[in-house]
């Protein structure tokens, strides 16, 4: 089940211009032949030396390299594919490929499938080593009925052909291969469109898509893993049973399969498993896909600064009450990431403006409550989750009441003025509304609104507005802030048309 770990070093030698193995930003499976950038022309060798054969229960393997006899040297390279394995339910193969070779540095190398007896490629992988002598792991998609060969292209080769000779090949014959079964559409696997949901809501998630048509009903059920490469480590996993009751004509799909808990906008690899039979051998927890996926965002007032799975918070509310604060989080620290193999401490930080630290109060995982005493507190201060072993933030909130500009989309026409009220962080206990024609003097209208509600507010205005395209709008709001009952006030100048 751990065929990621092997592949990982070819993953990191492969150029992203040449379709590979993982070219797709969401599929890391195996390429098409749509996928297939260039085809390249193989000779059909007359293999002079004699080809090893290993027979392993219902398999045999075929494996032949080049003896470098009769070629060209700048052509030649000493390659061998060494264990090999083919899984035949899921028609997989995967093997180790040791090049040997002095022109590394001006040749590339390809993986290419083909069928026996043809020179027409069927999909090819290009691969480059970074010293002469190297061992790479890579798994393919094979059918018993094609060979797998590997070819170099030397850019220095001074007598340049139309076709490449093959270094080496790979063989399979299954003796049961008639009498395996497969699914009629196989397992059709990719990720939904996803977005961010408010920490007040749930935690961040990926969303699946599972489709499969199995009249032979041939798989019993799915395993799904959340893998994070950088710690090496499964974050979330997911099986589900499969019930005759879940079949439609033949057909089990699962249009959303939702794997929360999980740290925000990460990228993770999901790999699919499945269990079953071919109609000669039983599996369990086959390898099947996988796909690259990124984790959704997080909706709060905080600004996610450092999210790694098991390790990240972020601030989604704050309540302002007489004498404290208390700002809502949600944090993830789980112990496994650690600092001199101890687990981390977090903590909440209080910033003032000279980004000077004023106070600081400890956290505890979950969703959770930190009073903060209002002595530390005024807008504009910022507040941060931060690790005490190491300078790592985690979130940071810049504190803003909200009031500043929460007045929008003047208009006036009919003797009517209205504005839209946006949504405040605080609770507002009136607001003033002036309006004048100049920029000084008495307003030839004013209205103060109690509680006022966010939305549309319209104010019939009984007064004789002077010929004029400028309107002198004056709003103070009053409300409940750090100090108690605040105001503030702002004039803007609008043109409303005349």
């Amino acid at each position: 089940m751990k065929l990621i770990k092997k592949i990982n070093l070819l993953l990191m030698l492969i150029l992203t211009s040449v379709i590979a193995l993982s070219c797709d930003s969401t599929d890391i499976g195996v390429p098409t032949t749509d996928e297939i950038s260039q085809s390249i022309t193989t000779t059909l060798t007359a293999y002079e030396n004699t080809e090893d054969v290993l027979n392993v229960g219902y398999l045999t393997y075929y494996t032949w390299s080049h003896d470098g006899q009769n070629i060209m040297q700048n052509k030649y390279m000493d390659v061998h594919f060494t264990n090999i394995t083919y899984t035949p339910s899921n028609k997989n193969i995967c093997f180790d490929i040791t090049v040997l070779d002095l022109d590394y540095t001006t040749s590339d190398y390809y993986l290419i499938s083909r069928e026996r007896g043809s020179t027409l490629t069927e999909s090819q992988i290009k691969f480059n080593i970074t010293s002469p002598s190297q061992t790479l792991h890579e798994c393919m998609g094979y059918s018993v009925t094609d060979e797998i060969v590997v070819i170099k292209d030397n850019s220095e080769d001074l007598n340049p052909s139309s076709s490449f000779d093959v270094m080496a090949y790979v063989r399979v014959d299954d003796q049961m291969a008639e009498y395996r079964k497969y699914p009629e559409a196989g397992s059709y696997f990719t990720s939904n469109f996803i977005m961010a949901i408010s920490a007040d809501e749930g935690t961040p998630y990926i969303d699946l898509k599972y489709h499969l048509i199995d009249s032979q009903r041939l798989i019993d059920s799915i395993y799904i893993e959340v893998y994070y490469r950088e710690f090496d480590i499964i974050v979330a996993t997911k099986e589900i049973d499969f019930t005759e009751e879940m079949y439609n004509n033949d057909v089990i799909h699962f249009e959303h399969i939702v794997i929360d808990g999980l740290s925000p906008n990460t990228d993770f690899e999901v790999y699919l498993y499945c269990s079953g039979t071919d109609g000669v051998e039983s599996y369990e927890k086959l390898y099947w896909k996988s796909l690259r996926i990124t984790s959704s965002g997080i909706i709060g007032k905080s600004m996610v600064v450092t999210a790694l799975p098991s390790l990240w918070g972020t601030i989604y509310n704050f309540e302002i009450g007489e004498t404290t604060t208390g700002f809502l989080y949600l944090l993830e620290n789980d112990g496994k990431v650690k600092f001199q193999d101890a687990p981390l401490d977090i903590v909440l930080r209080i910033y003032d403006n000279f980004n000077q630290k004023i106070a600081e109060y400890p956290m505890e995982p979950g969703n959770k409550t930190v009073q903060v005493e209002h002595a530390f507190l005024k807008e504009n201060y910022v507040i941060k989750i931060e690790t005490v072993q190491t300078p790592m933030t985690l979130a940071l909130l810049k504190i803003s009441y909200g009031v500043n500009g929460c007045l929008d989309y003047f208009s006036y026409q009919n003797n009517v003025f209205k504005f839209f009220l946006n949504n405040t962080d605080v609770d507002i206990i009136s607001l003033y509304v002036s309006l004048n024609n100049k920029p000084t003097g008495t307003p030839f209208f004013e209205k103060t609104i109690s509680n006022p509600e966010q939305g549309w507010i319209e104010l019939p205005v009984n007064s004789t507005i002077v010929n004029s395209n400028d309107l002198y709008i004056t709003y103070a709001v009053t409300f409940y802030g750090f100090a108690g009952i605040e105001t503030f006030t702002l004039s803007p100048r609008v043109t409303y048309g005349g």
